[in-house]
């Protein structure tokens, strides 16, 4: 799966590429790669999350109209199936898969 965090008065750009076993490599346009594994309590709760959400049915684009201004978007990419979201409009099931993510925040 992935991850793209974007955006913000930071103007940041912040990836995160994560395989099955739990190891994962951070990619930000302000600092060299960085690659890790996460631990397995973190591991499972992010398995528990991606399976929490039924991820294929999320809203594909949850943004807020008008778009916040310096607003960070995230975009999540997981079995084919990409998910953006502005954080506005609480998903509680997208929220808890994010904040799972090593290294994206």
């Amino acid at each position: 799966m992935a991850a793209t965090a974007s955006g913000g008065i930071d103007g940041r750009h912040r990836s995160v590429l994560v395989s099955t076993d739990g190891s994962y490599t951070t990619i930000d346009r302000k600092k060299p790669p960085k690659s890790g594994r996460m631990s397995p309590k973190d591991l499972a709760e992010l398995k528990d999350a991606l399976a929490d959400s039924d991820f294929a049915k999320l809203p594909r684009v949850s943004m807020a109209d008008p778009p916040v201004m310096d607003g960070i978007t995230t975009a999540v990419i997981y079995q084919g199936h990409e998910v953006a979201t502005d954080g506005m409009k609480k998903l509680p099931k997208l929220d808890r898969v994010i904040a799972a993510l090593p290294g994206l925040n």
